[in-house]
């Protein structure tokens, strides 16, 4: 492996930074689990990932990006790529990452750390042309040894870079990811060169099912040495109470920790459906403060009625349903939140 130091600064990618963000809670245990994985990842060995786990607004990529901070704090250059629910390139989440570094990397050092493998990355990046002039055109084939080949340059890239600094992969919202994107991530996974690599990935369980081409290649994950999971659960009722105090601060009462709790319930502490919910009730008055004290003249809180966001949410997920599914989950909801 190419030891190519590259010392100009890298930035952090702009959708991890902690800037404007409300205050992280909880997720202390989680935190710890991902530096333990991150320490172990400097270490010879296999490669380590960690993929987090979770419904959709629960914090994973607000996990993530809290990590992220911390690496890059002691050294660490992270990279983000993201899937899209309409992928519009092959690979996206190794473009984009790829693409973010190419474009910030000094000429000299990315031209050593391509190695052989330029012109197949061109492929993918073009714009790699013009930061490292004079690559040459990729070799063609069969498409099985011209994947093989990209598949072998893209990670000889990553483990180049890595042998200048410790590497962070975050590859978000995995359960769109296609075929060939899970392909190149598990060939990356399972390279047996040693590298200070750690790969963060993030998906929605609730989206999977037997015929999801990531349920396969979790499947081959979790034989792997290096692989953790993490399931990230919602907030419990301290964490929700401090979470509120994030956005809106008030003065701590038995009536407000009461609040807390019944938002608590009614949301399951979801992260993402506590700040929507806080927000409604802000927004339409319902839920007010004076003299430091969150009051409310609703006589419960399911009375205070669902935010949009939420609705949109919750929306998506059923929508995948069958007709006959959502008319059932209908007339069972009247019945509450358990039914036979």
């Amino acid at each position: 492996m190419a030891e190519v130091s590259d010392h100009r600064p890298i930035p952090l990618p702009s959708s991890l930074a902690s800037t404007g963000r409300t205050r992280f809670v909880g997720r202390a245990d989680a935190l710890a689990q991902l530096g333990t994985a991150f320490t172990s990842a400097l270490k010879p060995g296999p490669r380590r990932i960690t993929l987090v786990a979770g419904e959709p607004g629960i914090g994973k990529t607000r996990l993530a990006a809290e990590f992220c901070t911390a690496a890059g704090a002691e050294g660490a250059l992270v990279l983000l790529g993201r899937c899209a629910e309409e992928a519009l390139v092959p690979y996206q989440p190794f473009v984009e990452l790829l693409r973010y570094y190419i474009a910030h990397a000094e000429p000299g050092a990315l031209a050593a750390q391509l190695g052989r493998g330029g012109p197949d990355i061109a492929r993918l990046v073009p714009e790699l042309r013009d930061r490292v002039p004079g690559i040459g055109e990729p070799v063609t084939g069969d498409p099985e040894g011209d994947r093989y080949r990209l598949f072998d340059g893209v990670c000889t890239l990553l483990e180049n870079i890595a042998g200048g600094r410790p590497l962070v992969l975050v590859l978000d919202d995995l359960h769109w990811a296609d075929k060939p994107t899970l392909l190149m991530l598990r060939h990356i996974v399972r390279s047996p060169e040693a590298a200070p690599l750690f790969i963060v990935g993030a998906y929605r369980e609730t989206d999977l099912d037997r015929q999801h081409p990531l349920t396969e290649v979790l499947a081959d994950l979790r034989r792997e040495a290096g692989h953790e999971r993490l399931l990230l659960r919602g907030l419990d009722v301290a964490e929700t109470e401090e979470l509120l105090q994030t956005v809106a601060p008030h003065e701590v009462t038995p009536g407000t920790r009461a609040f807390a709790a019944a938002v608590q319930r009614e949301t399951e502490g979801n992260p993402f459906f506590l700040h929507e919910v806080v927000r409604h009730f802000k927004e339409t008055g319902k839920v007010y403060e004076r003299d430091g004290f969150w009051r409310s003249d609703v006589a419960s809180i399911a009375d205070l009625g669902i935010p949009d966001g939420v609705k949109e949410v919750v929306g998506r997920r059923l929508s995948r349903l069958s007709t006959d599914c959502q008319a059932a989950l209908g007339r069972a909801s009247v019945q509450g939140r358990d039914f036979e």
